[in-house]
């Protein structure tokens, strides 16, 4: 595996720039190094992503230090701290070069004093002319390779021991055939065992310095092993500190059933973006089986909860008959002890950017964390990305905003989907006493969703509005009749040609929210029958329907009571379910306007008819 070389630089230091890439690419160094540069950044891709990623995954950075460099915004405020923050951490080698003649307040001031120069800063390359400056370059490059040279093959050489010393602890009975996933502190393996089944084997990296990850790793499968929700890829066996015969290592291991099933990342790239009904079914099942691993007895939700922890696409399986699977021995602080010890200690790379509101403010996590953690794999599917992408410390602002007003973030999904809508807000409450009671409840009406019927949580909270602030309230009447009336000339025509009287139209108007409120469409009969009959002798047109369903959301906006984001995607949600069959049967077809994609709609799992 090649190790990656960050290369840092000004754009106005290109030709210095070339002349290191040149010098590291030679001959067979391609074949241990990976020169990465903002140069790889290809057309329409996020460059800020990108560029992260690969400080996230090198090994060195090459810093090509010039006044161009020290006067960078971008490299001083961003790529120099990430750098600076992750060679302090022991993940990264910095190697800065002195191209220009630097003050010693320069570098103090760019966080580079205290660093060993790859080069002697009173001999700066600018200095230098000719072959003395090819030279330099060479020397330094040189000195660069053989150093990634040696990291890569004591690297190998781990593994290799590493791997063996698994093999001779499993013995005869299971056949390690090929490494499929290493990470920064786990490998795993596909391996067979005696009788031709495949398997994958888990295998903890020994770190030092990081002995307690072990620990919590063994103790994490060990309080996991027993679920056996579908949803949750089966433990068979474990190794807690298993000692080879021949190296005397130690090993915790692993066993666990394999999947052949692609990530959701796999399936994204091929496919795009997810539509909304079937991302409620995928989340469905991952509440479903949190759900299991929070069952009574599983876990103190102030101690040591039993949580799934943040997910990303790379972790969760989703075969062809769309069913989803998850491993629960990632390695993720969430899911471990050590989160609840160390609330600040992030082991992975884009931690901040998958962080909860009880993480941002010290706290453990609980087991109403995990419908955050839910919510923000959510909206990655719906969005094409997280919500808030944590690239710089100074991102933690908007982190905090999102934290605020989640919903602020995805205006358009409460247009379009109203009911996931719902859902998700109460998932992403900042304070998790405001979500769901539990993520069974949770789990019913996302089922529901994806079923495609309205959740029975949501016709209660848009039954409960309308009981206790509009059911007869003349006040609102008469501000939706005036919108409607405002948006649709149309409209008020037919009802000055009728000479309608206003007070029975308010009982009407009330029959008809009941019916609204009570209607399916995955019924055949249902409460809408007789109100689409007597609708369609009006004239109306597919049009009205929808200035019917803006008057309504409008006067109810300005209630007190009933003017908030959860009443808005709740009676959206029913006014759109019900006048999607009234146009239907009014006018006889959906005349090109578009019919909601979670209800109604024609999902996997509906009723016929």
């Amino acid at each position: 595996m090649r190790e990656i070389v960050f290369i840092s630089y000004s754009h106005k230091d290109h030709a210095w720039y070339k002349a290191f890439e040149s010098a590291l690419n030679i001959g067979g160094n391609k074949a241990i190094l990976d020169a990465w540069s903002d140069q790889k950044i290809g057309i329409g891709d996020n460059w800020q992503a990108t560029i992260e990623s690969a400080i996230n995954t090198a090994r060195v950075a090459l810093l090509l230090v010039t006044h161009n460099f020290l006067h960078s915004t971008y490299i001083q405020s961003t790529e120099l701290m990430s750098l600076l923050s992750r060679q302090k951490a022991g993940e990264l080698d910095i190697w800065w070069v002195p191209i220009d003649e630097l003050s010693s307040e320069e570098l103090e001031i760019s966080g580079l004093s205290s660093l060993q120069a790859a080069w002697d800063p009173k001999q700066s390359l600018v200095k230098l002319k000719g072959r003395a400056r090819v030279g330099a370059v060479s020397s330094i490059s040189a000195r660069l390779i053989l150093k990634l040279g040696l990291i890569a093959d004591i690297a190998k050489a781990t593994r290799d021991e590493l791997q063996q010393a698994i093999s001779r602890v499993l013995g005869r009975n299971i056949e390690i055939i090929q490494p499929i996933a290493p990470g920064d502190f786990s490998i795993l393996y596909k391996a067979v065992r005696r009788g031709g089944d495949r398997v994958a084997i888990k295998a903890l990296v020994p770190m030092p310095r990081r002995e307690w990850l072990a620990e919590d790793f063994i103790n994490r499968a060990e309080a996991v092993r027993d679920i056996s929700n579908s949803h949750i890829i089966k433990i068979l066996d474990i190794f807690r500190q298993a000692e080879d015969p021949l190296s005397k290592r130690k090993v915790n291991l692993v066993v666990m059933e394999l999947v052949s099933a692609p990530t959701l990342a796999t399936v994204l790239k091929q496919r795009g973006l997810l539509p909304a009904a079937e991302v409620a079914g995928i989340l469905s099942q991952l509440a479903n089986a949190a759900s299991e691993l929070h069952s009574p007895g599983r876990g103190d939700s102030d101690v040591h909860p039993m949580v799934v922890g943040p997910l990303r696409p790379r972790q969760v399986f989703y075969g062809a008959a769309r069913k989803v699977q998850i491993s629960l021995v990632h390695i993720a602080n969430e899911t471990m002890q050590s989160c609840q010890d160390k609330p600040i200690l992030l082991l992975d790379p884009d931690a901040l950017t998958y962080l909860s509101p009880e993480r941002y403010k010290g706290d453990g996590v609980g087991q109403r964390s995990d419908q955050y953690y839910l919510g923000l794999f959510a909206l990655e599917l719906l969005l094409g990305h997280p919500p808030v992408l944590v690239q710089k410390f100074s991102d933690l602002k908007l982190k905090d905003e999102f934290f605020n007003d989640p919903k602020a973030f995805f205006r358009g999904l409460c247009t379009s989907e109203p009911a996931l809508s719902f859902i998700l807000m109460r998932m992403l409450e900042r304070e998790p006493q405001e979500r769901w009671l539990s993520m069974e409840l949770l789990s019913v009406a996302l089922e529901q969703l994806a079923q495609g019927r309205l959740p029975d949580s949501l016709r209660e909270y848009a039954a409960g509005i309308y009981e206790t602030v509009l059911r007869m309230n003349n006040d609102f009447f008469q501000r939706f009749y005036d919108y409607l009336f405002e948006l649709s000339p149309d409209v008020a025509e037919i009802f000055n040609n009728k000479t309608t009287d206003m007070r029975q139209q308010h009982v009407k108007l009330n029959a008809a929210m009941d019916q609204l409120l009570s209607y399916s469409p995955v019924l055949k009969v249902n409460s809408l029958y007789h109100e689409a009959e007597r609708h369609s002798t009006l004239g109306l047109r597919t049009e009205h329907f929808d200035t019917f369903r803006d008057a309504f959301l409008r006067a109810l906006s300005e209630l007190p009571g009933a003017n908030d984001a959860y009443a808005q995607c709740a009676w959206r949600a029913i006014l759109d379910s019900g006048l999607a069959y009234m146009r239907r049967r009014c006018c006889g077809d959906n005349a090109g306007l578009p019919t909601p994609t979670l209800y109604g709609a024609n999902v996997p799992g509906r009723p016929p008819g």
